[in-house]
């Protein structure tokens, strides 16, 4: 039903995603001397809001991080069958893992290239809150399941 917790749990993953996707994740101090300023799409170098240059593009991790919010609301969407659901969540899942081991790679890549000073923002632990809800998302929609057959059990 789409007034169960695992709604919530999924919508709160749809919000925070797009949050992280807003701003800067990690400011540094690159091997020029210069602060960039890394985002989900890539490291931007100058210091005015409207980044300058681009240094990198983290194409992958834009990519995942766009697939986590539209899986979350197709997951939301289906509703109706549990069993492909919780399919859709299992690869929310996976793909969240999958945007944190990128992120953490790209990033650990960014530090040993040469910058210092590195300044993580609280956008750097959304993805390990995101982890968090779907897992939380998966136990309710297997409580469902497991309330639903306990009723089909008794008739």
């Amino acid at each position: 039903m789409i007034q169960r917790i695992q709604t919530v749990y999924l919508f709160l993953v749809v919000i925070i995603s797009v949050i992280y996707m807003t701003g800067t994740i990690i400011t540094f101090t690159g091997s020029s001397g210069h602060p960039e300023k890394a985002t989900f799409s890539g490291v931007y170098a100058g210091s005015g809001e409207p980044a300058s240059v681009v240094e990198i593009r983290l194409i992958p991790l834009a990519a995942l991080s766009i697939l986590v919010p539209v899986l979350a609301l197709a997951s939301i969407i289906l509703f109706r069958n549990r069993r492909i659901q919780l399919r859709f969540v299992f690869v929310t899942l996976a793909v969240t893992v999958l945007l944190i081991l990128v992120a953490g790679s790209s990033f650990f890549y960014l530090v040993r290239s040469g910058a210092t000073a590195v300044v993580p923002s609280a956008r750097s632990v959304i993805p390990l809150i995101s982890l968090i809800l779907i897992i939380l998302a998966v136990r309710g929609i297997r409580k469902d399941e497991d309330l639903v057959r306990s009723y089909d059990r008794l008739r």
